[in-house]
């Protein structure tokens, strides 16, 4: 049987380990290296609608794990609440309605068929590892 204080500890290393990610996401795509190939201006988009993102819910600066009083159910919905495509995306997708300010052909050479990993994919993929831990646990 699970003591209350195995729970509460639990949920504490939880919190640290989703707020961690968010910090480290952060970081990475506030740093130099750039992350995305296909237009030097995705990453600063990302950081940005990352950042605004959380601080709209009330997740940045990053918070203590301590001062969480969501369940880790509702943080993880919160989070994936937030809108993080990507400028690359937003690009084809403006290609694909024929945005008159976009030469289509240009677009289609520029985008070719190589997969692009974006921070939503990154963010969806490091919560999914997390859940993978919570599953079974009542917190």
């Amino acid at each position: 049987m699970t003591s209350l204080g195995d729970i509460q500890s639990r949920r504490r290393d939880i919190l640290a380990e989703i707020l961690s990610t968010l910090s480290k996401l952060l970081d990475l795509y506030h740093g130099s290296h750039r992350l995305c190939r296909k237009n030097p201006d995705c990453d600063a988009l990302a950081l940005g609608k990352l950042m605004k993102g959380l601080k709209d819910t009330g997740l940045y600066p990053i918070p203590e794990p301590s001062s969480i009083r969501d369940s880790i159910d509702a943080l993880f919905v919160t989070i994936r609440s937030i809108e993080l495509s990507s400028l690359c995306s937003n690009l084809r997708k403006k290609s694909q309605y024929g945005h008159p300010l976009i030469d289509r052909v240009e677009i289609y050479d520029y985008y070719s068929d190589e997969v692009v990993y974006h921070l939503d994919e990154e963010l969806r993929d490091s919560l999914l590892a997390i859940e993978g831990k919570v599953s079974g646990m009542e917190l």
